[in-house]
């Protein structure tokens, strides 16, 4: 069970009474591997519903996790982007996109907005001031990661209208702008410099490979990542200065979307939302939903992009720069898996980073074909 953080009867009958009724039934369901997940009942005036409650533990539990300051800021995003939605966003042909964000309670704890005192994860005598997302139970189906619930080339279209209904969504939330990233590409290049000077964690990490079966070795991936962090860091200004920044979801996977019962696609889990480059995020979640066992496939790339274009064409600029946005997506995702597997003591809980490495070579494969002059995000 994801439940790092045990709320006691106090905080649920404390949670209840700041969003004006009774909260009932907690559940903790298993979900991810960085949040504590509940799922309850909730009587207000009579009437009962569902509703799910999310402790953002970053950062106990994940390596280089979001600060817990930054966390307080995204109840507030998602009321943000879900008045937004609820406004109407449009796609190019004119008609409102179907796209669901949860709307979270919004509920105050001595004075404070959406936070309660847990122990700290790695320290029960500590007490750490977390964020509580309570959200409208969403009733759907949940994508996971089953590759035969997303295989659907109109539900791959409709995934890409959603992560451009979502960057639209969220632009002008005026407290992005201290929403630091810290799985950017920056914190990346630190962790595999790190990482090639500590022999320890080279030992450990090829202890980690082993235990996953992994088709690479540690000197093949260190070797992969070494030049790929020397190539990223020579030639980041040249493919990224003049693109947009925006706030990011970070995380937009199948397992973080929804297909409510009516068809609408629901996108959730916002812990790893910040503000960066708005086109890394979609070369993140093109890693996620156009690949199959880690290889790419023609046509979900052609419908995801399809999709996004619906809503929000790329630019010239940005098709050019797409592939290079690729590598530097798998490349911090590689280091992100290797960050979660050196800081763990449950390897099984741990991606290997073998998919990322795959992504990376298909990836590094279209950059050459790239000419500054004549952008092309073909495969």
């Amino acid at each position: 069970m994801a439940v790092y953080s045990k709320m006691s009867n106090e905080q649920v009958d404390e949670l209840g009474q700041a969003i004006g009724g009774r909260i009932s039934n907690l559940r903790g369901i298993d979900s991810g591997i960085s949040n504590t997940i509940y799922e309850a009942e909730f009587n207000n005036a009579g009437c009962n519903e569902k509703i799910i409650i999310i402790i953002h533990e970053t950062p106990d539990q994940v390596a280089n996790g979001i600060p817990a300051g930054q966390s307080s800021n995204i109840p507030d995003l998602m009321c943000y982007a879900a008045d937004r939605i609820m406004q109407g966003i449009y796609d190019t042909g004119g008609e409102v996109v179907d796209i669901v964000i949860p709307k979270p309670y919004k509920w105050y704890f001595e004075k404070n907005f959406g936070t309660m005192s847990f122990s700290h994860a790695r320290d029960a005598g500590v007490m750490v001031d977390k964020t509580v997302s309570v959200l409208p139970f969403i009733d759907g189906v949940s994508l996971d990661w089953n590759p035969n619930r997303c295989h659907s080339i109109s539900l791959i279209e409709q995934a890409g209208r959603g992560l451009a209904v979502f960057h639209s969504a969220v632009e002008g939330f005026s407290e992005g702008i201290s929403m630091k990233n810290p799985y950017g590409i920056e914190q990346s290049l630190v962790s595999v410099e790190s990482l090639l000077s500590d022999s320890f964690a080279i030992d450990r990490l090829q202890e980690f490979l082993d235990f996953k079966k992994s088709a690479n070795s540690v000197e093949h991936i260190l070797n992969i990542l070494s030049d790929e962090a020397d190539y990223i860091d020579s030639n980041w200004d040249l493919y990224t200065g003049d693109l947009q920044r925006n706030i990011i979801h970070g995380d937009y996977f199948p397992d973080n979307t929804i297909i409510t019962r009516s068809g609408s696609l629901a996108i959730i889990d916002y812990g790893n939302s910040a503000m960066d480059i708005e086109l890394l995020d979609t070369a993140i979640s093109i890693n996620a939903w156009v690949c199959e066992s880690g290889v790419f496939n023609a046509e979900r790339f052609s419908a995801f992009i399809s999709g996004y274009n619906s809503v929000k064409p790329l630019s010239d600029l940005e098709k050019q720069a797409l592939p290079f946005l690729g590598r530097a997506a798998s490349f911090s995702r590689a280091m992100l898996r290797i960050d979660i597997a050196l800081n763990t003591q449950n390897y099984d809980s741990a991606n290997s980073p073998d998919d990322c490495i795959t992504h990376l070579d298909h990836w590094r494969g279209i950059n050459k074909k790239i000419n500054l002059d004549e952008p092309d995000i073909s495969l």
